[in-house]
């Protein structure tokens, strides 16, 4: 029997590690069910170098938006582009309200010109389902394309900078109404994604909540070490708020305590200055790993087998992969109640919540709290924290489960 066609857009899997952690286990389905062709968008060619291999089931290729200024001149005859350039035009001061403008002008000839390019490989190859694994330039184009191919179904995934409009350039989302009108199915990592994107986005589109998962990194055994050992994982930007954790260690006194932080990212080296500067002195001693690939992240925390991992993100689009990779391992959390945070970190039972604001003594007070509890009730909680990846986000159970609502909609 033939199988069927499936066009996966991504933002630059299979090349580099961009994507890899939460994508490869939910191909590995795909690519046996479809005859699957990945394409990589990359908004320049500097980082396409193949790092991992791949397999012989699927095709994949490399788009690189270039020229797509010249296509300048076919928005004025697309009516949703004009109406979301005048969107643009209709919120905020005069300033933003240009920047606004030419971000989405900018935006919506990208669009153009993957569609161009996509009609070409459709018209070619074939296409019966076509998904982009972030709701952007290219969903837009996909929906367009529709119109031509009405048998082809388009679906997306949608994260957190790709949905809410706070978390994008100048507070807007182009063409998000649109996709909610004539997509066939849009796909949420997060409840809190599915809700807001229902009261800002409303549209005919079908909804479907798939949490993204990880491959666990194994059960850490039972904690013997004296020292306290607390771990952080994110991009080391604002948002992320990772001086306040510095801030809330050099508070907690009484334990001798070690803070790895991983990931890297454009504010590294200053965090790295604050951090050693806010801990000076105190029992807490700080390790910066910079980026790490998954692999090495699973070897880090069997070294150090860590008590705690913390985020004070200010903001959350989805359910952080940082937090169930945790879990994975049986480290309960503390995080602020922020976005999807809420629908893996339950208060009290597997890490504990702290307010989106929380400051630094607030967050010093949870990690205290956990550190007073008996034996028996802190091996309970990191118990809790296993069991909620395992019930929740293991990847290879959610993978199926997303391919199973895919052959029961769209068919085999």
């Amino acid at each position: 029997m033939m199988r069927r066609k499936m066009i996966l857009v991504t933002h630059g899997f299979p090349y580099g590690e961009y994507e890899r952690s939460f994508l490869l286990t939910e191909l590995s389905l795909l690519e046996k069910q479809y005859e699957l062709s990945v394409i990589s968008v990359l908004h320049d060619d500097s980082n396409a170098e193949l790092l991992h291999s791949v397999s012989g089931n699927y095709s994949y290729r490399i788009y690189v938006y270039t020229h797509f200024k010249q296509l300048i001149g076919r928005l004025p005859m697309d009516a949703d582009a004009r109406h979301e350039i005048a969107y643009a035009l209709s919120n905020g001061s005069l300033i933003r309200r240009l920047k606004g403008a030419k971000y989405t002008v900018g935006w919506l000839c990208r669009s153009f010109a993957f569609q161009d390019a996509l009609e070409q490989i459709i018209a070619q190859n074939g296409c019966d389902i076509l998904y982009t694994y972030w709701c952007t330039e290219e969903t837009a184009a996909a929906v367009r394309l529709k119109k031509k191919y009405p048998q082809m179904k388009v679906i997306s995934r949608l994260h957190g900078y790709d949905l809410f409009e706070e978390r994008s350039d100048f507070g807007l989302q182009p063409m998000h109404r649109q996709i909610a009108q004539y997509a066939d199915l849009l796909i949420f990592v997060s409840r809190n994604g599915q809700q807001y994107f229902q009261q800002h986005f409303p549209g005919q589109a079908p909804l479907l909540l798939s949490y993204l998962g990880t491959v666990g990194f194994g059960r850490l055994p039972r904690r013997v070490q004296p020292s306290f050992v607390a771990v952080s994982c994110s991009y080391t930007v604002p948002i992320k708020r990772i001086p306040r954790i510095a801030d809330a260690l050099a508070r907690v006194s009484g334990i001798r305590l070690h803070w790895i932080h991983i990931g890297d990212g454009p504010d590294l080296e200053w965090i790295k200055a604050y951090a050693e500067q806010a801990l000076f002195g105190t029992d807490c001693s700080v390790q910066f790993t910079g980026n790490l690939p998954n692999e090495a992240v699973a070897a880090l925390y069997r070294k150090h087998q860590p008590d705690l991992f913390l985020t004070a993100s200010e903001s959350e689009g989805g359910t952080p992969i940082s937090i169930v990779e945790a879990f994975s391992c049986g480290i309960p959390a503390i995080g602020t109640n922020v976005g999807g945070i809420p629908e893996i970190v339950t208060d009290g039972e597997n890490g504990y919540l702290v307010s989106a604001q929380a400051d630094a003594q607030e967050m010093a007070d949870a990690v205290m709290r956990f550190y007073s509890l008996p034996a028996s009730a802190q091996q309970q909680m990191r118990d809790n924290a296993f069991q909620t990846f395992e019930s929740k986000f293991d990847a290879q159970v959610n993978a199926g489960r997303f391919l199973e609502e895919l052959l029961l909609r769209f068919g085999v």
